[in-house]
């Protein structure tokens, strides 16, 4: 299972990212949004429960409404990455998260293009996530095979 915090952005930038994975990883996307429960608890409750299924690389949770300082330390924890959409990054979630060298940038498909060299596609995003998602759990000195 991958964990993507979906961070930053207005509503309609983080749809149009979903809207695009979807499309491009059809039922492999599971949407998880926590931004309408009211307390930090259910939030956290909410995280916990969603998030404790293990199917390899088959799902990818993308979580969306992240606001305190408790979700962004359940979803490290949990080893998710962290993709920011370009742009204004103000908003409750970060007056609390620093960023990590290892966090994305990423931004919509129509705009491919318009934005730096750092800034990824959702699919670019998601395949820079697969890739360190699948080095992570490769073995660090694998055993030579004996005949």
């Amino acid at each position: 299972m991958i964990i993507v915090a979906l961070m930053a952005g207005d509503t309609d930038a983080r749809r149009g990212i979903l809207k695009d994975l979807i499309d491009r990883y059809k039922s492999r996307v599971c949407p998880v949004s926590v931004g309408y429960l009211p307390t930090v608890k259910s939030r956290l409750s909410r995280l916990s429960t969603e998030l404790t299924t293990s199917r390899g690389c088959r799902r990818i949770y993308v979580v969306m409404d992240v606001k305190s300082p408790e979700e962004v330390a359940l979803l490290r924890k949990k080893g998710a990455f962290f993709v920011h959409v370009y742009g204004d990054m103000r908003g409750p979630a970060y007056s609390h998260t620093a960023m990590q060298r290892t966090d994305l940038y990423i931004q919509p498909i129509p705009f491919r293009g318009v934005f730096p060299d750092h800034v990824m596609s959702p699919e670019d995003a998601i395949e820079e996530c697969l890739h360190r998602f699948r080095c992570a759990k490769a073995p660090k000195n694998p055993r030579p095979r004996t005949a």
